[in-house]
């Protein structure tokens, strides 16, 4: 069993839809930002690591950290610290674009993905935290 771990320091974000002009589909230029720094995240965790991208089937267990508005209170603040943030993005958004910036990097294809895992918590600051298994996890997609 493999698990290969790593974080990024900013808001997480879902994968917004391609958009339309001149005939031509497009990805988003916020999304390919998003997605190129998770990409030099993963690539870096892989170079640390020694490995080549991964060639069998993965599971992708990802934790978003959810900035807290700035507008509320210091009580609430605390009282919301860690607790399960149900807000957008939705998280099949937040895996698709953390699993699209993987593509060639840490796997060949996000097809090989065959179990993906999203928690969204409140926290001071945004961050994701990322981690990916080679194993099978009993043959269930279980969160850690």
């Amino acid at each position: 069993m493999m698990a290969l771990e790593f974080v990024v320091d900013v808001t997480p974000q879902g994968k917004q839809r391609a958009r339309s002009g001149n005939g031509h589909h497009y990805t988003p230029q916020k999304t390919r930002e998003y997605e190129s720094l998770i990409a030099l995240h993963s690539k870096q965790a892989m170079i640390a690591a020694n490995l080549e991208p991964l060639t069998g089937a993965v599971r992708v267990h990802i934790v978003a950290k959810m900035p807290m508005p700035k507008s509320w209170s210091q009580k609430k603040r605390r009282e919301m610290n860690h607790l399960p943030a149900v807000v957008k993005p939705d998280t099949d958004n937040i895996a698709k674009s953390i699993c699209d910036a993987m593509n060639g990097i840490v796997y060949l294809d996000d097809k090989q993905v065959w179990c993906a895992s999203v928690e969204r918590y409140w926290d001071i600051e945004g961050s994701l935290q990322v981690v990916i298994h080679t194993d099978r996890g009993n043959d269930a997609c279980v969160t850690e």
